[in-house]
């Protein structure tokens, strides 16, 4: 029998987590700290803290970094009516 791993990229909407290494290496480029990055995506610095443990599965905060991440000169945090949709 043969199996097949799907990746994220087969996949649209899942968003492969960065490593710690590779998260604080981009905050440090951008000059941020975790709260700062925190403030600037419209979440908590602990919800980060937590999902960058692993204690917490939360693919909207991923989403949130990963944007921020890709094009930290235009992102805008989405509202509380877009979120609350």
């Amino acid at each position: 029998m043969v199996t097949k791993t799907v990746t994220s990229q087969e996949r649209p909407g899942t968003v492969k987590p960065l490593s710690k290494r590779e998260f604080r290496r981009r905050l440090k480029q951008l000059g941020l700290s975790q709260r700062g990055l925190a403030a600037r995506i419209g979440t908590s610095h602990t919800t980060i803290s937590r999902v960058l443990s692993g204690d917490l599965k939360s693919a909207p905060c991923w989403r949130k970094i990963h944007a921020f991440l890709a094009d930290p000169e235009h992102y805008t945090p989405p509202s509380k009516e877009d979120s609350a949709a």
